[in-house]
Formats: C-alpha cells, structure tokens, sequence
C-alpha cells in the first residue's frame, strides 16, 4: 500500500505541478490515445506496486455523469475512430479485445485479430488500420448480439447503414441464390468479365488468389434490379484437405459496380485463405466492405496522378457512389436501420454510445 500510495501523491504532485506551469495534464496526454480525447473519455490512474508503476487509462464505458459529455459526436475519420477503438480495446479498462495485426502476414493483404465471446476473429483488408476497424466493429456485434437481436456497429451512423444495408441484401439473396440466378442469367447487364477484368483492383485481388496463392475459384457476379447495385460470388474449391478454405467456402459482396463487388469478394477470398494458414484452429473472418470508404478517405486527398491502382483512389471512388448505393439498397430491401436497443445494463454498449460509435438493428449475417 506504501508503494502504490507514494506513486499515486507522485501523480498528483505532477498534474499540480502541470496546471501550475501551465503544461499540458499529464492525465490528458498519458490516457488519451487520439480519438478518445475527442471522445470524452476520462483518464483513471491505475497504481501497481509490482513493479511499481502509475499510468493513466482512458475509461470508455465510464458513467455517464463521470464524463464531460454523455455520448461524443461520430468519428469524423479513420484515425479518430480508431483512436477511439484503442481506449475501448485498453488492457485495463477496455470492453473490447483491442484488435492488432500481431504476428500475422501483412501481404498480400492485411489481418488483425482479436478474442471474442464467439471465438478468435481475423478481419482482412487492404491495409492494417482498415482489418483493426472491421474487427472491432464485428468484434461489438459478436458480444451484443443476442440471438434475434442481432446488431450491427458502426464507427459513424453512414457507416453503420452502410454495413447493415449490405447486410441485409446478402441475407435476403443467400448464397445460393446468387450462384443459381447468375448462371441462368449469364447475359444480365454488367455481368460479364468485361464488366470488371480491366478494373486494376479487381483484376489485382482475383489475380492474387487464382496465380499467386494457387486457389481454384469460380466467380459469378449479377446485377441486381434496375440500379447500380452488384453482388459478387467467389467459391473456393481447395486443393487438398488441408489447402484453404474449407469446401463450400463463399465470398461476396454488394457494391455499385461489378468491379468494386469482385475485388471486395476475391480480397474477402484472399484473406480467408491467409487467416486459414497462418491462424491455429478455426477463426471467424470478417473482411473489407465499401461502407468504411467514407471514413477511410475523410480528409485525404489522392494525389492527381493516382488511379485506381492506388488503394486511396479507389476507397475514395467508392466513397463517392456510397448515397446512390444506399438509396438503391434502401429500395431492394426496404430495410430502415433504426438505433438498437439493448435489454438490461451492457458496459460494451454504453461504451461504445459514449465513443461516438452507431449501433443500429440488422439481420445478423456473418459479414
């Protein structure tokens, strides 16, 4: 007690010293990774006399009336949001695993990890910061859901809809009625290979999982209805019991366009393989949507030269058909995300209110 009362006076003399100075707080410096500072969070000292050693915390799911407001705005980009998933993934006051890359291949795409009440997760994307934020938002819906009540999280309520629009037309459609309505239909407008082959990111994902990682993959990709609205089917067929994904393993996703909905179905592809190799045991995977475009390319601006090669030019092209795909998603399935409420006290999901994070309702499909 001696030990942990000297360094908490040592602490408090040094925040004294601070204001009298006119320093910055320590509190706010040490427990405020950034993005939770905007968030509200307040910092807690935790004291431990073996070894001996006083560090600030930022406490996420605190109670209402310890923080400066009660809920924070949404994350206005990526680097805020998650800064704000660092303090809820926080070793000492966190209510999330916080989700890291560790020691997991970085290439040819990005994992991160993290434990969940359902089991290890792997989140594939193209960079590392966009795997963490995919995992710490599938990562809240695993721990919030229950049964019927599935949710679905997102760092700003854009992207939330985002996420639950996609959602919901993948649960509708079913994986197998993709596959079957685009071999009946192999001539429905924008389905063909010329639709998305000379598209350098679909062409560079399809290309990384038939060539380089060896897999046998057969692709349908269809329009659905009348609006730019595209569903991309990949099934891998592994090479032996061991190879890969497991027989029967799909990949899809729902984009604008042919060639944004196959890059994002054959990068899932891709990193469900690499999580099958590199991670002991069976993991759930989540992967890259274009519902996180607008957050990624928030503030940035890619240089003029860049095309679509270029993973900032092409997040920041789906983020410019992001409305159109969500008014034309709202019309497939009639869906209207409305704010998810929780039965009883959950500290995971005041926390992630209080972090500016959207938790709405949705039809909990596994993506």
């Amino acid at each position: 007690m001696r030990v942990q009362a000297a360094l908490l006076a040592g602490a408090a003399a040094g925040r004294l010293l601070a204001a009298v100075a006119g320093l910055p707080d320590p509190a706010a410096e040490e427990g405020a990774p950034s993005g939770a500072a905007a968030a509200g969070h307040p910092a807690v000292l935790v004291a431990r006399a073996e070894p001996p050693e006083a560090t600030y915390h930022p406490w996420a799911a605190a109670p209402r009336a310890s923080r400066r407001s009660p809920d924070a705005p949404p994350a206005p980009d990526l680097a805020q949001a998650l800064g704000r998933v660092t303090a809820m993934g926080d070793p000492r006051l966190g209510v999330l695993d916080a989700p890291l890359p560790g020691d997991l291949p970085q290439l040819p795409a990005s994992l991160a990890s993290c434990r969940t009440p359902s089991g290890l997760l792997v989140a594939g994307a193209v960079r590392a910061d966009l795997a963490r934020l995919e995992a710490a938002c599938r990562a809240a819906e695993l721990a919030l859901s229950d049964g019927p009540s599935a949710p679905v999280v997102g760092a700003s309520p854009g992207h939330a809809r985002g996420r639950a629009l996609r959602r919901a037309v993948l649960d509708r459609i079913g994986p197998a009625t993709v596959s079957t309505a685009a071999e009946g239909d192999p001539g429905a407008p924008g389905t063909g290979e010329e639709a998305w082959a000379t598209h350098p990111q679909a062409r560079h994902w399809w290309t990384v999982l038939t060539r380089r990682m060896g897999r046998s993959a057969r692709l349908t990709v269809r329009r659905l209805g009348s609006g730019d609205v595209h569903v991309a089917d990949i099934r891998i067929r592994p090479a032996s019991a061991r190879a890969g994904a497991d027989p029967g393993t799909v990949s899809r996703a729902v984009e604008a366009t042919a060639a944004d909905a196959v890059a994002l179905a054959a990068l899932d592809a891709v990193t469900r393989a690499m999580a099958a190799e590199h991670v002991p045991g069976r993991a759930l995977h989540t992967a890259l949507s274009g519902a996180v475009a607008p957050l990624a390319t928030a503030g940035v601006e890619p240089a003029g030269w860049a095309e679509e090669g270029w993973a900032d030019t092409w997040l920041a092209g789906i983020s410019a058909r992001e409305p159109a795909l969500h008014s034309a998603l709202y019309r497939l399935t009639g869906l209207r995300p409305t704010p998810w409420r929780r039965t009883g006290h959950h500290p995971l999901a005041d926390a992630l209110r209080a972090s500016g994070f959207t938790v709405l309702t949705g039809s909990g499909g596994p993506r």
